[in-house]
């Protein structure tokens, strides 16, 4: 009996042991971690990826969806929607900054190294979805042809939102010991805001990708021209409090608008109700709550993700 105990006690011991193990990123260096993120960053522009180089509006990257478009008409084709530039602009973040992980002390990259798995196992359905929409014609019948590309675009859809699943986790890896003042490097700075600018097109990926199903909704411009702007190297110490304070109240109002998208779907607000948010709060008392949270933080004429890019225009960029 008490070899049986010394057993299952030796057992929990291991699995303990993995556990723990597991949580601190599997015993990995800064430069293992590099070669599991880079091993699957070039995954996705092997031959048959459905990435491209290309230009959308402001955003250029490695990372543009091929053949992605829809038929307006039995002869016209038109983007088939933001996922496009959603996943360019992430992906972008992700590439330009993943080697830092060489360069920070090594922590816990269990949430890290997961992310990254479940964006390769969606990229892997994009893959297939995309090869699917190349065996049919572009003379195909326009109900046939957008058939096969809703198909495509719900998977980037999908696809789009373990993007920033990611690269905010490799946002938060990377600035977990990085303290601000006037004699921070430049790179370090450029770090900050530039995840700052990554966590509010993730704020679009939440709002029209996941909210509004990727079927309704805009991705301003003038959100996307700041990929035009480059930040200034140096700062003083009240210039890098002033911004540090705007980022942080915009924090403060995205846990307050990620309440509001959880409980309530623009989508259903504008198709299932057409617009009436009085027959909404039948259902949903505080529906009237949710989308006025919703509109001051993406919709009002001087909404809060507007004011951070003014000031951001204004006091951050050259």
């Amino acid at each position: 009996m008490k070899k049986i105990i010394s057993i299952l006690f030796a057992i929990a011991f291991t699995l303990v042991g993995a556990i723990t193990l597991s949580a601190c990123g599997n015993g990995k260096t800064g430069v293992d971690i590099y070669n599991d993120i880079k091993a699957q960053m070039e995954v996705m522009l092997e031959a048959g990826s459905p990435f491209k180089t290309a230009s959308s509006g402001y955003v250029t990257s490695n990372y543009m969806l091929d053949n992605f478009f829809k038929k307006q008409d039995n002869s016209t084709k038109v983007d088939y929607g933001y996922q496009n530039d959603l996943i360019g602009l992430g992906l972008n973040y992700i590439e330009k900054y993943y080697p830092k992980v060489q360069d920070v002390a090594v922590h816990n990259s269990a949430k890290l190294l997961n992310s990254l798995n479940e964006m390769m196992i969606n990229y892997q359905s994009l893959k297939e979805e995309y090869q699917s929409t190349k065996k049919i014609s572009n003379d195909e019948d326009m109900t046939i042809f957008n058939g096969f590309m809703a198909k495509y675009g719900e998977e980037a859809r999908m696809f789009s939102v373990k993007v920033y699943n990611f690269a905010n986790e490799l946002a938060a890896y990377l600035e977990k010991d990085i303290q601000f003042t006037a004699t921070n490097v430049s790179a370090e700075i450029e770090l900050y805001i530039d995840s700052r600018l990554m966590e509010i097109y993730s704020d679009y990926n939440d709002y029209l990708m996941v909210n509004c199903k990727g079927a309704i909704g805009v991705l301003p411009s003038n959100i996307t021209l700041l990929q035009k702007s480059k930040a200034k190297t140096t700062f003083t110490d009240y210039e890098i409090k002033k911004f540090t304070a705007v980022f942080d109240a915009l924090k403060a109002e995205r846990k307050l608008t990620q309440t509001a998208l959880n409980k309530f779907s623009y989508y259903d607000y504008k198709v299932t109700y057409n617009g009436d948010i009085t027959a909404y709060q039948k259902s949903l008392p505080l529906a009237k709550a949710y989308l006025n949270q919703i509109d001051k933080y993406y919709l009002a004429s001087a909404n809060f993700i507007q004011l951070t890019t003014n000031f951001m225009t204004d006091e951050i960029y050259q």
